[in-house]
């Protein structure tokens, strides 16, 4: 049995390792060698949406029943109850609305 769990235990330990390419000095702290990162490579979101999100923002507060939205490959309405894919597709607006079908929140992804 331990002999079957092994490759899943490597999978495990090496999804929850982050490798640090940054050089260290001999002699110089590791750890602060870790804290000292490119900020670069950090992930931020966009300045400008490039989807339609904007256009729909009024329809919040309003019970999406009383609407009526063009379908379109590049629209999702869905509630927050829904379960639903999570890939990021930037033309993509997502309609959420709450359990009672009153629009909640509009993004792009």
């Amino acid at each position: 049995m331990i002999v079957r769990m092994f490759p899943c235990l490597l999978v495990l330990v090496a999804c929850g390792t982050e490798v640090n390419d940054a050089p260290v000095e001999p002699g110089a702290d590791p750890a602060v060698a870790i804290e000292e990162t490119d900020e670069s490579s950090v992930f931020e979101a966009p300045d400008v949406e490039e989807c339609d999100a904007e256009v729909f923002r009024s329809a919040i507060g309003v019970d999406v029943a009383t609407t009526a939205f063009t379908p379109s490959p590049d629209l999702r309405i869905f509630s927050e109850a829904d379960l639903v894919t999570q890939e990021y597709l930037p033309k993509r607006t997502n309609i959420v609305t709450d359990v009672n079908g009153v629009i909640t929140r509009v993004y792009c992804g």
